[in-house]
């Protein structure tokens, strides 16, 4: 009689199990697991482009919110000419500008344009060592977009 009782008690933990484990496979972690062993390599590289993409887009959204700042600190300080060629120096109250008739801001360069030439010019170098686009996005911390952009734009 005991021995049936075992019997039955061993049947029913090892149906008990079973479904335990056929939970576990149908479970959001089990699928995941799943997803990841079958996924390719060509997603795997998408998903690293996805990524690189986001943050190069990040980093221009914050040089755009910095230069838009700048922009506004610098209009106070606005060189302007007025038909006679001479030099205003202009606030940005409206004043100033009607009074000066066909007024031209004076072209002025921005402060990052020396730090994007040494941008420039060590992309540059280290592609004419022959380095990767990898390689000198991590030595000179600049985005693999940027460094693209640099080589097509700069220097050819």
């Amino acid at each position: 009689m005991t021995s049936i009782i075992l019997i039955a008690v061993g049947i029913i933990l090892i149906a008990l199990n079973l479904n335990a484990v056929l939970r576990e496979k149908k479970s959001f972690r089990g699928q995941l697991d799943m997803r990841q062993n079958d996924m390719e390599d060509y997603k795997i590289e998408i998903g690293k482009i996805r990524k690189e993409f986001a943050e190069t887009v990040f980093e221009l959204q914050k040089e755009i919110k910095s230069l838009k700042e700048e922009n506004k600190n610098n209009m106070d300080k606005m060189i302007l000419y007025d038909r006679a060629g001479n030099k205003v120096i202009g606030d940005s109250s409206p004043k100033k500008h009607h009074q000066a008739t066909e007024v031209k801001a004076e072209p002025k360069k921005h402060e990052t344009k020396g730090v994007n030439n040494v941008k420039i010019d060590e992309v540059r170098n280290l592609l004419h060592k022959d380095m990767s686009i990898d390689e000198i996005s991590k030595k000179t911390g600049i985005g693999k977009g940027e460094v693209l952009l640099i080589k097509e734009l700069y220097i050819k």
